[in-house]
């Protein structure tokens, strides 16, 4: 990590770190004019420019400056394993770098694991913030994924965990550490032989041999990951930090929210970074879906292949507060993706949403109590068009909206809470718009309340198959009734 774990600090201010930001700075700006612009300043000299401290941007609501070093600060992170990986293949071409402790991905850590699994050969990776799902989305296509497991653990825990890890691609399992797996009088604990039997049957078993031997599929959905909108959601409050106490709402649960979300309906899916939506993956890999998760910052580039990939009959999906400002996180008035989603708001800079976390940490860190205030609540109500595309007010009165000013303008609206604009659609081509005036960051806590995570996942059901978006393989309970939450 750039700092300490996710430690949130403004690294690296040395005049060497410094020297070398003004040059890419000059890199992806045409002009000192164009800079001042984007970062509303008046320098006379590259070899003035300064960015902000987090303090600074918070204070003034001026992002880029700010933004645009934490981006060239991942760079530089991994231009360092860059340099160590050149230096291991001077002396062995046949050499691989690892690494391992891998982190949650912040706006301070360095940790962008799209630009670090193009550099970094293979990972002993933990799950937390969705790492499986990115690693198998980016990583080499020869990379080794190990996992670290054990901790004690025993039961049907442990070895639901070994399987989760295998069924991600993540097949190669560190034990930590030897005084839970082995007993003082060097028997196995019973960690060690629960671990054991899932490892078993992985390893010799026939469905261990057919997972193994089978080419993982996936439903024509890219999830997009965005650096710039974890930055923007980060100095909007709207990201967790160490020692931050108030969260508005929570930019990596919400995305967590969609892995499951999408998992729980029985579809797959794959990490699509904004560098490859540039690039023209969406249309070049066969995607039908482009789901923006919280995506508050993008690129007038993204906005480009983004409407191209509807116009040619791809279907766009975005929740709360998409396009609200560009690749630097500046502000951009009207948003980006209004026009396209057929919605009018409030203007960007002013947009609030509703809803906040506060939590209480002891002297570790640790949070020991959470205090949520609630979405915009109220009656569901389902239009003529939205029971059209199979919604049932019923079927959805847990779900809350979060921004009051959003209105539907070209689109149409399929679903309001209380007064809102929860759900809206547009034709966009020979594609499909869908704007949903929710965010599924409280999704992970609420798959335990069967009732209200199932709102959400009805909201998104009902929505996909009329665009005909459904799993290849349907698993139903013995009473006939879809089984929810099963991949």
């Amino acid at each position: 990590s750039l700092t300490s774990y996710t430690d949130p600090y403004d690294f690296d201010w040395g005049i060497h770190a410094l020297t070398a930001f003004r040059r890419w700075l000059r890199q992806h700006y045409e002009s000192l004019d164009s800079l001042n612009r984007e970062w509303k300043s008046s320098y006379k000299r590259w070899g003035e420019i300064l960015p902000f401290t987090t303090e600074q941007a918070i204070k003034s609501r001026n992002f880029a400056p700010w933004a645009d070093h934490r981006t060239f600060m991942e760079v530089s992170f991994a231009n360092a394993y860059q340099r160590v990986r050149e230096a291991v293949l001077a002396a062995d071409p046949n050499g691989h770098i690892a690494l391992s402790g891998t982190q949650e991905t912040t706006a301070y850590n360095g940790c962008d694991w799209y630009r670090l699994d193009q550099i970094i050969d293979d990972f002993l990776s933990y799950d937390g913030g969705n790492q499986w799902d990115m690693h198998r989305s980016f990583a080499k296509q020869d990379a080794t994924i190990g996992f670290w497991t054990g901790y004690g653990s025993r039961g049907i825990a442990v070895q639901n965990a070994i399987w989760t890890a295998a069924i991600h691609g993540a097949l190669h399992p560190n034990i930590f550490w030897m005084p839970s797996f082995l007993n003082p009088d060097y028997t196995c604990s019973q960690s060690a032989r629960d671990m054991g039997e899932a490892f078993k049957t992985l390893k010799y078993g026939g469905v261990g041999k057919l997972l193994m031997e089978s080419e993982r599929l996936q439903d024509g959905i890219a999830l997009h990951y965005s650096m710039p909108s974890v930055h923007a959601a980060s100095i909007t409050l709207n990201h967790p930090e160490v020692g931050r106490r108030e969260v508005i709402r929570d930019f990596p649960a919400n995305r967590d929210g969609w892995v499951r979300a999408i998992n729980d309906l029985g579809l797959q899916f794959n990490f699509v970074s904004s560098i490859q939506v540039e690039e023209g993956a969406l249309s070049r890999s066969g995607y039908r879906l482009l789901i923006l998760p919280f995506s508050m910052a993008v690129s007038p580039a993204e906005v480009k292949a983004i409407k191209e990939f509807a116009s040619a009959g791809g279907v766009v999906l975005a929740d709360a507060a998409a396009g609200l400002m560009d690749e630097h996180c500046a502000w951009q008035s009207e948003g980006f993706l209004n026009e396209f989603f057929g919605i009018a708001a409030a203007p960007s800079e002013g947009r609030r949403l509703a809803g906040s976390t506060v939590q209480e940490r002891n002297q570790d860190g640790d949070i020991t109590a959470q205090h949520r205030t609630p979405g915009i609540a109220g009656p569901v109500r389902v239009s003529a068009e939205g029971s059209g595309w199979g919604l049932k007010p019923e079927s959805l009165q847990d779900i809350e909206a979060v921004e009051e000013s959003v209105r539907a303008t070209a689109g149409q609206p399929l679903v309001k809470v209380g007064a809102a604009d929860a759900a809206i659609v547009r034709r966009a081509g020979k594609g499909w718009a869908v704007f949903l005036n929710v965010l599924l960051d409280r999704y992970p806590d609420l798959r335990a309340k069967a009732t209200a995570a199932r709102s959400y996942r009805e909201l998104i059901k009902r929505i996909l198959e009329h665009l005909n978006i459904r799993p290849a393989v349907q698993v139903l309970a013995s009473g006939g009734a879809s089984l929810d939450q099963a991949q």
